[in-house]
């Protein structure tokens, strides 16, 4: 009898431990926004990609002592950003969007703390989904050497790749 318990103790710890080891559902993502804040000189990038395939690159020159909302979609005047328009192909959407999912977006801390980094960007990352939206960033997010800075920065990476895939 104490073999069977034993053994089924041994059963449920392994299955809990790989319950979480399975494919993970993909989000159903309507918008990605990221945001990167560089102090000398003060400019900010953001690009924009939403389900509808379409690519927004904003090269933003703040002149004025209004501080928009970017990742609430608002935008300073117009006269102080360039804007690149594009479309991507569903393919590459698509693997962005299973890129979020891979690295578990969702799941990240939404103040990615300093990790031994101390001059750089500020970077931020919102998700916009059916049931809702999430943001990510912080002072040198992704420059860091913790698991969520590697997280961050591949997601980085993955919205650079966004940029260089227009469809042609």
């Amino acid at each position: 009898m104490r073999k069977i318990v034993i053994s089924i103790f041994a059963a449920l710890i392994l299955a809990f431990t790989l319950l979480g080891c399975g494919e993970t559902e993909p989000l159903n993502v309507k918008k990605v926004t990221c945001v990167s804040y560089v102090f000398d000189p003060r400019r900010i990038y953001m690009t924009t990609v939403s389900d509808d395939l379409t690519i927004k690159s904003y090269e933003i020159y703040p002149e004025s002592d209004n501080n928009p909302d970017l990742l609430a979609g608002e935008l300073p005047p117009e006269n102080e950003y360039d804007l690149k328009e594009d479309v991507i192909s569903q393919e590459a959407w698509d693997e962005f969007v299973k890129l979020l999912s891979e690295k578990k977006f969702m799941d990240l801390p939404e103040d990615i703390e300093l990790d031994g980094v101390f001059d750089g960007v500020s970077r931020y990352i919102k998700v916009e989904t059916d049931e809702g939206s999430y943001t990510v960033g912080g002072y040198c997010a992704g420059d860091g050497k913790s698991r969520a800075h590697k997280r961050f920065s591949d997601i980085l990476k993955g919205m650079g790749s966004l940029r260089d895939s227009k469809n042609e």
